[in-house]
């Protein structure tokens, strides 16, 4: 699945959305600095610069791995923001109709 975290919504305690916020870059150095998996740190940087990138099952949990880990220090509302945008994107994808092979050509 397609994910671009640049467009994770960070809130406040009011639910009001936090203006500049760089979530997108602290999760791509967290996630460069914090893993052993050689195809998220190349991944990471499309991350940090705003890209849209694929993710497979294993990198997502990979990547939830590493925003959980109270060494990495993301806070539960930044972790939140995360997670609930990881699946929103999941949930929106298979609402998606699948088009029939005979309508693709």
């Amino acid at each position: 699945m397609l994910y671009n975290f640049s467009k994770v919504e960070l809130k406040d305690l009011e639910g009001k959305v936090v203006k500049d916020s760089v979530l997108h870059k602290t999760l791509a150095n967290a996630v460069y600095s914090h893993t052993q998996d050689l195809d998220l740190v190349e991944k990471a940087r499309a991350i940090n610069a705003g890209k849209e990138v694929e993710f497979d099952k294993t990198e997502l949990e990979e990547i939830k791995r590493v925003i959980k880990d109270p060494k990495v220090g993301f806070l539960a509302f930044a972790q939140a923001a995360i997670l609930n945008f990881i699946d929103a994107v999941k949930i929106a994808s298979e609402q998606v109709p699948e088009v029939p092979e005979e309508k693709k050509a």
